[in-house]
């Protein structure tokens, strides 16, 4: 799982999952197949937990989001967009397109408590996400 970068170009709800970057990656038929795979069970998963897991997004952590990584795993979470540490600070339109681009709606944040910068950052941060009436829950919580 990457952090969200790709947009808000694109208005239909998308994922992206890649099998490499070069030709050589492209034309192996056995990754494409896995890929392919991958995605009908995550469809499959999804619609079968998904009255049983929060609907979440993520703010906090590195590009590659390894907190996130590891509670998406648990399947008691479904992660829709990771704001990273990087576009910080985190602005109320950040959080209201995570919320408004999510289908189903979004009823937790995810917070990566270590990624979110220094004690003022997080303070702002948090202070922010009040106004929002969501359930807040730090990544060492989740796992």
């Amino acid at each position: 799982m990457e952090s969200t970068h790709h947009g808000p170009y694109i208005e239909t709800p998308s994922l992206f999952i890649e099998i490499g970057s070069t030709l050589e990656e492209w034309h192996d038929n056995q990754a494409g197949e896995l890929i392919a795979k991958t995605i009908i069970e995550a469809i499959n998963t999804i619609n079968k937990i998904n009255n049983k897991v929060k609907i979440a997004f993520g703010i906090g952590g590195p590009h590659y989001c390894p907190n996130f990584n590891e509670i998406q795993l648990g399947n008691r979470f479904a992660i829709s967009h990771v704001i990273a540490e990087y576009a910080l600070p985190l602005t109320e339109k950040q959080v209201s397109e995570a919320i408004n681009k999510t289908i189903p709606k979004v009823n937790c944040i995810l917070i990566d408590w270590k990624g979110l910068g220094n004690a003022t950052q997080r303070n702002n941060t948090l202070e922010l996400l009040k106004k929002f009436n969501l359930e807040i829950v730090r990544t060492s919580e989740g796992k």
